[in-house]
């Protein structure tokens, strides 16, 4: 039985030979040629595209990959930063690199493999990919065209449409009903009757026990916490009800305490959202990184299976504690501040007669 490891690897090369087979265009100065596994896709399935650089041979191609020069670690050592490649709407998760077959004459043919994913809705954009090629001190870019896949419904075909009410059926009105109404109102009134007694009888007030008051948004959030800590997301079976119960504890929280509608809010809509709280001073500056950085792993795990490391767990429940730990001490902290009057209700103040 072969390992999964090797026929991945063979199914890329497989991929790459195909797409550097497909080309049927003449060869310019620099061409590239952009591969799309498929041409339809789900939500969180993942795919590859492939480039393949046909150049100069003195010339060296350099294709996207992730950024970490402008990066920041968490506080807790989790590599929760901004360090992400996309493709407009598609997301990057791994990359196989193949360079230097030989095109013939003085020129060859480098070529790179991306796996990626995508959460659009009806269809994903592919945006232009750059390749920065250099020969000497020349550099120069050239991008392909950008693309656009299908992204197609997760709901069944025949559950789309809204069918029709039956029309109603006609029956004789039966007698009955009406006699059993008749008792139906007798016994409520002897029920009354009887009620109306014992409370003559029995004059005592009944003492009415308040419900009560619901659990604080920050002291719920610390209770479930506890709970995922008795889990263990390690097992297979328990990785993905770990995270989604990780990223709704925190969008809940963020509902009840902040005001954000977080539940009904895509991980990009609600970072977003939370970055112009953050440029208020109502959160602090690094909260939206560290929050987008917890939930698009809950989203790589929930829609594209993702199986993270077992020391990421850990480091993901340890960020998510310290997420809801600033979050509540700045929200405490606004609202012991008063609220000083503006300087023209200074003056309307001081003209006031003294009594």
């Amino acid at each position: 039985m072969r390992h999964p490891c090797s026929i991945r690897a063979i199914g890329l090369g497989v991929f790459v030979v195909l797409l550097l087979l497909s080309g049927t265009t003449p060869l310019l100065a620099q061409d590239l040629r952009l591969h799309i596994s498929r041409d339809t896709v789900e939500i969180g399935d993942r795919f590859f595209i492939s480039i393949a650089a046909d150049h100069d041979f003195a010339q060296e191609a350099y294709f996207p990959t992730i950024d970490t020069s402008d990066t920041v670690s968490a506080p807790t050592g989790l590599p929760f930063t901004n360090a992400r490649l996309q493709f407009g709407d598609v997301e990057v998760l791994g990359r196989e690199l193949f360079l230097g077959r030989g095109a013939g004459g003085a020129r060859r043919v480098d070529s790179v493999v991306y796996e990626v994913t995508t959460f659009a809705l009806d269809s994903a954009q592919i945006a232009p990919i750059s390749v920065r090629f250099s020969a000497g001190e020349d550099t120069f870019r050239v991008a392909t065209a950008p693309q656009i896949i299908t992204v197609v419904s997760l709901v069944p075909p025949e559950t789309e449409d809204i069918r029709p009410l039956a029309p109603l059926a006609e029956f004789p009105r039966p007698i009955w009903p009406w006699f059993l109404l008749g008792l139906a109102i007798l016994a409520l009134l002897f029920l009354l009757h009887s009620y109306l007694r014992d409370r003559r009888n029995a004059p005592q007030e009944v003492v009415e026990v308040p419900p009560p008051p619901p659990i604080p948004p920050y002291q719920e959030a610390q209770e479930r916490l506890r709970a995922l800590e008795q889990m263990e997301p390690a097992d297979p079976d328990q990785t993905k009800p770990f995270y989604i119960e990780l990223a709704d504890l925190l969008r809940t929280y963020l509902e009840k305490r902040v005001g954000v509608p977080a539940l009904e809010r895509t991980t990009r809509e609600l970072t977003r959202e939370m970055k112009q709280y953050a440029r208020r001073g109502d959160v602090p500056e690094d909260i939206p990184q560290a929050l987008n950085a917890v939930l698009s792993l809950a989203d790589l795990v929930k829609f594209a299976d993702m199986k993270p490391p077992s020391r990421q767990h850990e480091r993901a429940l340890a960020e998510s504690r310290v997420l809801l730990d600033d979050i509540e001490e700045a929200v405490v902290h606004r609202a012991e501040v008063p609220v000083l009057p503006l300087p023209e209700e200074e003056e309307k103040i001081d003209e006031l007669p003294v009594s």
